[in-house]
Formats: C-alpha cells, sequence, structure tokens
C-alpha cells in the first residue's frame, strides 16, 4: 500500500511479515509450536526496527 503512495519500502518492514506468526500464536494457543528464545529475540529485534522507521517517517513529515 504504502509503494503506491511512492514510499520506498526498506527491507526491516518486509521482515516483519514474519512477525504474523505471533498473531496466530496469540490468537489460537496451541496450533503451533512455542516460541524458542532465539524467535523471541529476533521478533523483538524485527519489532524495534519497526517502530523506529515509523518513528523517522513521521518526524519527517
Amino acid at each position: 500500500m504504502i509503494e503506491k503512495e511512492g514510499v520506498e519500502v526498506p527491507e526491516v518492514l518486509l521482515r516483519a511479515e514474519k512477525l504474523t506468526i505471533y498473531a496466530v500464536i496469540t490468537r489460537y494457543p496451541g496450533v503451533v509450536r512455542p516460541v524458542t528464545e532465539q524467535g523471541y529475540l529476533e521478533a523483538v529485534e524485527i519489532a524495534d526496527s519497526v517502530v523506529l522507521w515509523a518513528e523517522k517517517a513521521i518526524l519527517a513529515c
């Protein structure tokens, strides 16, 4: 969607797709295997990167 508005989509936003599984895990517990510590750390790093990107984008307006 943001690409249609001329916003460049950085890799960090593409990586955020990996976070979708956490929505499934919390909505349907027991459907997928538990999150590992490594998976948790990766998810937090991705989420932090997305928030930083969004903050910079908002401040640039």
